[in-house]
């Protein structure tokens, strides 16, 4: 898949930087809600799913988070 297509900005899935970005929290804060979405066996923190070595947040998520009422956590 080209770079474009896999970092564009309507993406369907998204690194941890970019769900950090978009949401506009640190890098680190992103990390340690999806370090609690894994330990809470997705009951609250970051939605994240492994993908081999590498965590990617769907899009879908975070839309959902932000129309979602509470904190996201």
């Amino acid at each position: 898949m080209p770079a474009s297509l896999a970092s564009g900005p309507r993406s369907v899935i998204l690194t941890v930087e970019e769900a950090a970005a978009v949401l506009r929290i640190g890098r680190t804060s992103a990390y340690l809600l999806t370090q609690r979405w894994r330990h809470t066996r997705g009951q609250s923190g970051l939605p994240v799913q492994r993908l081999g070595r590498l965590l990617r947040v769907p899009r879908l998520a975070i839309e959902r988070m932000a129309v979602s009422p509470g904190d996201g956590t």
